[in-house]
């Protein structure tokens, strides 16, 4: 599917994706040639991967891991610990959630970092749009790290509900 092309349309997916003020994040990736529905989306894939407010799927997820014999080698048997030690469930859920928005915060910032190896300097990566066959097109996808926090689907940027 295309790319929308006009401030309408790209609105429209910028609301799909959940942004505050669509038409201004439209009109940046058309004026300013910054592929804006690029960046929203890869920042919106990473949110997905950070825990939910709800400490409910926490436990489910313990008590499923718990019936593993294998379970000691996982997260899961750590924060069932932390239970056991009367760390209260909502407590640790909001610890496990802030710890995932830390480490993706930092991977935003990593991934628009130098190379780690001084002597291949030439060597690095990058985030693009690729087409249907697969292969990149459009601008490099920069500077994730500056609108990380401001996507935060529950609209705290990152911060701790009160537990």
């Amino acid at each position: 599917m295309p790319i929308p092309n006009t401030v309408q349309e790209l609105a429209v997916a910028f609301r799909e994706l959940g942004t505050e003020d669509p038409e201004s994040w439209a009109k940046s990736e058309l004026s300013e040639g910054i592929p804006q529905l690029a960046r929203c989306s890869v920042l919106r894939s990473l949110w997905r991967c950070v825990r939910d407010d709800d400490e409910t799927s926490l436990q489910q997820e313990i008590d499923r891991v718990l019936r593993r014999v294998d379970y000691e080698t996982t997260t899961s048997h750590l924060m069932a610990r932390c239970l056991e030690e009367k760390v209260s469930l909502p407590l640790l859920n909001q610890l496990v959630r802030s710890v995932q928005i830390d480490l993706l915060q930092q991977v935003t910032y990593g991934l628009d970092g130098d190379s780690l190896a001084p002597s291949v300097p030439d060597v690095g990566w990058g985030i693009f749009q690729t087409d249907e066959d697969g292969k990149p097109f459009g601008p490099q996808v920069w500077s994730l790290f500056e609108s990380f926090i401001s996507l935060d689907p529950t609209g705290r940027e990152g911060g701790a509900r009160e537990v």
